[in-house]
């Protein structure tokens, strides 16, 4: 009886690990998506401000970087596959930034927004590869943060991050720049009704 408690608590002791491995590598991606918004919003902002510190982009690109590090130092609770499709994204990441102040401000904004893009759908892939076989909540909760509310908190970002540029040089904004805030203004009405209704009947 003794062995068989003892071997209980083990694999319960070893779920818990992988668990909080799991949490901890998506905690991970949803950092490097929020800082990756902040550092877009601020590029944003520079390129379109007489006046900018260039430090902030400086600090926004050295935080995102870190990130991506971390992320890639846990690559062992992922399948290799993913790990190689965060180490392109760091990539392209790297390539953009050495390009942005040739670059339209537009351009490099939507480029950035791609990037944001593409991490969502790499951690939509992790969150149901990790919870796949989990507690109806563990998957539910997980399933929220990172298909529901990390998307609506895209839709914000990008919303916050054209605005600051539209407030540093009014006259920059163009016909074309003022379709796409509308456009992402219907998109998050949309996504947050929808974010609403699902979490009325939860």
């Amino acid at each position: 009886m003794k062995i068989i408690i003892i071997w209980m608590t083990l694999i319960l002791s070893l779920t818990a690990v992988e668990i909080d491995k799991k949490v901890d590598y998506l905690n991970n991606v949803k950092e490097l998506i929020i800082l990756t918004q902040v550092m877009r919003g601020d590029t944003n902002v520079k390129y379109k401000a007489e006046e900018f510190n260039s430090s902030l982009i400086d600090s926004d690109r050295q935080k995102v970087a870190k990130s991506l590090t971390q992320l890639h130092e846990k690559f062992t609770s992922v399948e290799a596959s993913t790990n190689r499709e965060f180490v392109k994204i760091n990539q392209y990441m790297k390539s953009l930034n050495l390009v942005a102040s040739e670059l339209d401000s537009m351009i490099t904004f939507k480029a950035n927004s791609l990037l944001i893009k593409e991490m969502l759908r790499v951690a939509s892939a992790v969150q149901s590869q990790f919870f796949k076989d989990a507690l109806p909540l563990s998957k539910s909760a997980s399933s929220l943060m990172i298909n529901k509310i990390l998307p609506l908190s895209e839709d914000i970002g990008q919303l916050r991050g054209l605005s600051a540029g539209a407030s540093s040089c009014r006259h920059c904004l163009s016909d074309e720049d003022r379709e796409y805030i509308k456009d992402l203004l219907a998109q998050s009405y949309d996504d947050l009704d929808e974010f609403i209704i699902l979490m009325k009947h939860q």
